[in-house]
């Protein structure tokens, strides 16, 4: 059963007041649908759309390796067809209307069902206080960390290995909290829990487990973040021949192929809650395109009342287009993918993904050959798009460590300063990476008496160290395996090429003016 967490609503959340013309509209749908006249929309009637009919062309997803045909062109094709007053289940006079914040009926309830799939026991924002403490990742992706800091948001980092957030860091960290001089406790956690950006780690169950036990213990709201959730690479099922006429997600026996694949997927946070703390955010932007621009987020009705109230008055609704694509791909076959070739999809494309990760880890391991594990290696990630390359500094002719400066409280290094001469090293040569400390969360924070933001020498030892910590940190590089095999391979070995000059003693590094 589901707890109350609304004290978690920031002051401008409870604020807000619901849309008034939203309010009505809602209100109005069952009459509309008895009958009733409508003398109060500010909407062109669908007659004056200048559009009648949309066709989407797309694979079908009933050929053995769908992915692999529609790379190279080999493939059947399938058309998703709406029309102004068809039959469709979102017909153009529907999807390219206003409607509700949250979406149109029809794509939310078809969701609905794929999260009842993919999340077992599904629950049916805004919680930011000015100064309050949110939880992350200590290396995250910086177009969400970046986006609250104007609300006054300060993110607090938590300790990650090759698997993600470690638990005991993160409960040590909330059970030495000093909120006198460090403000309100976070209660917040957001994270990305499959093929994290950007190191590509993803939390196995147990860890999940015990997130979601601190969080009841410690009354954390999680933001689980899973753009990547579909791209998961242990456990794919093996490449035997696609049954035709074996449509939905139930199967043969109840289960199919890609539904036996899910089922190993460590459970979502989603698939944990029990008090409706957990607002989880997926997207089609990994499987399907970027550009679609669509994603929803599932969450207790707390949190949806409101989030729908925010975007009532604020973005508006999702765009017509997305979510007419949506509503027809998921659509029972012949007319559409329906949810069971969804997932045959995206098992087919984490298939393709493993390839490219593979191909990218041989090249550059090959390319290093012995100089593997000594000038750079990496952990294999298990999902997502990126390889997190290690970047061993302390093999470089000029690393130094013990740099203490007078106004610092523990020992330093120079790796920010190397990792940054080997990031400008590599474009020059024509390959473009991500440093580390694009990533990295900085901490600040305001007392709760004070309004301005204190500098870090100012903080406690224990917030200096950690500052000092991430710097130490910025060891690696993000590398995205997600182009095409010919770039991967070029790529690999500018780079292979960009380490060893990096690496190469002082008296052997040469100069392009002196070469020449």
């Amino acid at each position: 059963m589901a707890v109350d967490l609304s004290h978690h609503l920031s002051v401008e959340t409870k604020a807000r007041l619901a849309n008034p013309m939203k309010t009505i509209w809602r209100l109005a749908q069952g009459k509309l649908k008895a009958g009733a006249i409508t003398l109060a929309n500010g909407d062109p009637h669908p007659s004056l759309f200048p559009l009648s009919r949309v066709d989407f062309h797309i694979p079908d997803v009933s050929v053995d390796d769908p992915v692999e045909a529609w790379r190279h062109g080999d493939y059947q094709e399938q058309i998703l067809s709406t029309t102004v007053s068809g039959s469709s289940p979102l017909a153009l006079r529907t999807a390219m209307q206003y409607c509700a914040g949250k979406g149109t009926t029809e794509l939310c309830n078809t969701l609905q069902e794929l999260n009842l799939v993919l999340h077992t026991d599904v629950p049916q924002n805004n919680v930011i206080f000015p100064g309050d403490n949110f939880l992350a990742e200590e290396f995250s992706y910086p177009g969400i960390t970046n986006s609250p800091l104007c609300h006054g948001l300060n993110w607090v980092p938590v300790p990650i290995d090759s698997d993600g957030i470690v638990p005991d860091a993160l409960d040590h960290l909330l059970e030495t909290w000093d909120s006198a001089v460090q403000g309100r406790r976070p209660h917040v956690l957001y994270c990305i829990p499959v093929g994290q950006n950007p190191t590509g780690g993803t939390l196995p169950m147990e860890r999940r487990r015990k997130i979601y036990e601190l969080a009841q213990k410690w009354d954390i709201v999680i933001i689980e973040d899973d753009p990547y959730y579909f791209l998961q690479f242990d456990h794919l099922p093996s490449q035997e021949p696609h049954t035709n006429g074996v449509n939905g997600l139930n199967g043969v026996n109840g289960h199919s192929k890609q539904k036996k694949w899910i089922d190993h997927f460590a459970p979502s946070f989603l698939s944990l809650d029990v008090d409706g703390r957990v607002l989880r955010i997926d997207t089609v932007s990994k499987v399907i395109a970027p550009g679609m621009r669509l994603g929803w987020i599932t969450c207790s009705e707390l949190f949806h009342r409101h989030l729908e109230s925010l975007t009532d008055s604020s973005t508006q609704h999702p765009h017509g287009w997305g979510q007419i694509f949506l509503s027809e791909l998921f659509r029972q076959p012949p007319h559409g993918w329906g949810p069971d070739g969804f997932l045959r999809w995206c098992e087919h494309l984490a298939i393709e993904y493993k390839r490219k990760r593979d191909l990218m880890i041989t090249e550059v391991r090959t390319g290093l050959g012995d100089d593997w594990g000594t000038f750079a290696d990496c952990d294999v990630p298990a999902g997502g798009m990126f390889v997190w390359l290690r970047v061993n500094v302390e093999q470089h002719p000029n690393f130094a460590s013990d740099l203490t400066a007078s106004d610092s409280l523990l020992p330093q290094t120079n790796t920010a300063y190397l990792m940054n001469e080997l990031f400008q090293s590599c474009l020059n040569n024509g390959v473009i990476v991500m440093p580390a400390a694009t990533f990295a969360i900085q901490h600040q924070f305001r007392r709760p008496d004070e309004t301005h933001m204190l500098d870090v020498r100012s903080c406690p030892v224990l917030l200096k160290r950690e500052a000092d910590d991430r710097a130490q940190k910025s060891n690696f590089l993000r590398l995205s395996f997600g182009g095409t095999d010919d770039a991967i391979v070029k790529g690999s070995s500018i780079l292979v090429e960009t380490l060893r000059k990096f690496f190469a003693p002082i008296e052997t590094r040469l100069t392009d003016e002196e070469q020449v």
